[in-house]
């Protein structure tokens, strides 16, 4: 074993000029493994510092389902537009628009509005189902590395698809819950519909007074009937002296 190391140390220096091209060569393939490294690393870096807008629908309470925007990025998102296929249009809710353009949306920040008062009013409507959405915005300066800030490219500009699907809601069921809201309106229609009627009128205030009788009402007792003992010491205290 070492007479064959010792050949090959003779060999290595009657051929140096092999050596050095080995040396090169490690010394290349090293430098190139760094730097795929730390353009790996830079890309993560990138990833992680970079805006993610998404755009969603969620039911909000009972039939109203909102559609939102919202990022959930590390760094702010700028310019942000919305586009869909086909577009975006509601059933129940005349009034219903979707932004042009949002200048700025901050981490954790969202964009929501009111897309369908009654959302299975929109499945007996038969309307769409599904909508393509793109949302494209762009990202911050910060996510520019030196050398493209030296050669001053613009900022980085995002596209993100999202496919927004009515389907998962219509085997769904809910509780709805009333609030102060609720009431206030039952109230109001309570008094657009008797109007200026004093008969409406006497009538809801005596139904809301037997109401309250009712309710303040002690209830029977409940317990057992007394033993004879008891109706006797009974008897005897109430007796006259």
């Amino acid at each position: 074993m070492n007479e064959i190391l010792a050949e090959f140390a003779a060999w290595l220096r009657a051929n140096g000029w092999l050596t050095d091209w080995l040396l090169l060569l490690i010394a290349i393939i090293t430098a190139w493994f760094a730097l795929s490294q730390l353009r790996q690393a830079r890309r993560v870096q990138d990833e992680q510092a970079r805006p993610y807008v998404v755009a969603g629908i969620r039911r909000v309470t009972g039939g109203i389902v909102e559609l939102y925007v919202k990022n959930l990025g590390a760094t702010a998102a700028f310019n942000v537009h919305m586009t869909s296929d086909p577009a975006l249009a509601s059933v129940t809710a005349p009034d219903f628009m979707t932004f042009d353009v949002i200048p700025t949306l901050v981490p954790q920040e969202e964009w929501s509005t009111i897309w369908e008062d009654r959302a299975h009013a929109r499945k007996q409507a038969r309307a769409p189902d599904r909508f393509d959405i793109i949302i494209s915005y762009e990202g911050s300066a910060i996510n520019r590395s030196r050398i493209k800030k030296l050669m001053n490219q613009p900022v980085p500009r995002f596209a993100d698809q999202y496919i927004i699907d009515w389907t998962p809601f219509w085997p769904t069921t809910f509780i709805q819950h009333k609030d102060m809201d609720d009431l206030v309106t039952a109230v109001r229609e309570i008094q657009r519909s008797i109007g200026h009627n004093k008969t409406g009128q006497r009538d809801l205030v005596q139904s809301g007074h037997a109401i309250a009788e009712s309710l303040s009402k002690t209830p029977a007792s409940t317990s057992p009937p007394a033993s004879p003992l008891n109706r006797l010491r009974s008897f005897v205290r109430q007796r006259p002296r």
